[in-house]
């Protein structure tokens, strides 16, 4: 048995995030555990940023997920090292050298665990800085899973971060006309050249703004952004009957007429549904639900490599985890021009 020692990310406080040593010992690996050594992870400009932050109270409640000190990761790319003692029930015909997709936390060596997140072979010849978004995409593929997507029906998306982003790639593949808002131009831009139709929003944008594309409203309004205040926009913009669904994670407080918002979802016969991705089933079995985690990342995968949807210019930095204080901050901040962020663990000067 090994010992592997490298070094990862940890957020001690608020806006406190250092590299730290972490030493991994394979004999004490757990049945479904495997580790991984990582060659690419991507960050997260909503969950990891809301923990870094502490807007996510989660982070000063003792015992939570994510509570200080946490240890943050979102996906990664790498290669599996060592698999822990055998489990039937999470067989998943893995095994050691095989190149996977792992949710783990931000480290060269991590371990992932089968019975809790989906760990999906990938080619040897995928590139990492690319298929590493399907972790991304696989958030935003949930708003089509949860949706009525109709062919020739119109759709906004509200929010073109990444998530936002995927979701109208996904849904313009479904068959819908789509139109994405952001108060950012670099995202504006961004979507545009990733194929999409977008507008750059103000606060406070409403209907007046896709009208001239839907008439009286859009079939389906996707908020990806998260701010509770742009769910009234969200509300506005969809036709009466429509669908909303809650893509983005609400952080933060909401300063508008609550009633208001509820007496026109009622009034107007409107559907509004939430669209977290652990929604799904983390694997499909019989008589389960068509669709699980596992096989959207392999829906995905393909869609990738086939080009169907578009990643180019979405990457807007690769960089070692000695600059992760850096980036975390510069996102907090809403730097303009900043995209996927991912961090390279292959580098040895750091090690």
């Amino acid at each position: 048995m090994s010992v592997f020692t490298g070094t990862g990310l940890v957020f001690e406080g608020e806006r406190d995030c250092r590299v730290e040593e972490v030493v991994i010992d394979e004999s004490t690996l757990q049945p479904g555990e495997i580790l991984v050594e990582v060659e690419m992870s991507v960050v997260s400009a909503g969950t990891e940023v809301a923990n870094f932050t502490g807007l996510d109270p989660g982070t000063r409640v003792a015992g939570s997920w994510n509570a200080y000190p946490h240890r943050p990761g979102y996906g990664a790319v790498g290669r599996i090292l060592a698999i822990g003692p055998p489990s039937a029930a999470l067989d998943a015909g893995l095994a050691v050298g095989q190149r996977v997709f792992a949710i783990c936390r931000h480290a060269r060596y991590a371990i992932a665990d089968l019975s809790t997140r989906p760990v999906v072979p990938v080619l040897p010849e995928d590139d990492a800085h690319t298929i590493i978004l399907a972790r991304m995409a696989s958030v935003a593929i949930t708003a089509v899973r949860k949706a009525r997507v109709e062919l020739g029906a119109g759709a906004v998306v509200v929010g073109l971060g990444l998530v936002g982003n995927f979701a109208a790639q996904l849904l313009q593949l479904a068959g819908m006309t789509v139109v994405g808002l952001d108060l950012m131009q670099h995202r504006v831009d961004m979507a545009r050249a990733t194929g999409l139709t977008a507008m750059l929003a103000t606060e406070g944008t409403g209907l007046s703004t896709v009208a001239s594309v839907f008439g009286s409203g859009a079939d389906l309004v996707v908020e990806a952004s998260g701010v509770p205040d742009a769910l009234p926009t969200a509300i506005s913009m969809a036709r009466d009957g429509g669908q909303v669904i809650l893509l983005g994670s609400p952080r933060g407080r909401f300063s508008g007429d609550a009633t208001k918002l509820l007496s026109e979802i009622h009034v107007r016969g409107l559907h509004v549904v939430g669209a977290l991705e652990w929604l799904l089933p983390l694997r499909v079995g019989a008589w389960q639900a068509r669709w699980s985690l596992y096989e959207d990342y392999l829906v995905l995968f393909d869609l990738f490599r086939r080009g169907h949807v578009k990643t180019a210019g979405l990457v807007t930095e690769v960089v070692g985890p000695e600059q992760a204080q850096d980036v975390y901050s510069r996102l907090a901040a809403r730097e303009p021009g900043i995209g996927a962020v991912l961090f390279d663990w292959r580098k040895d000067d750091f090690e």
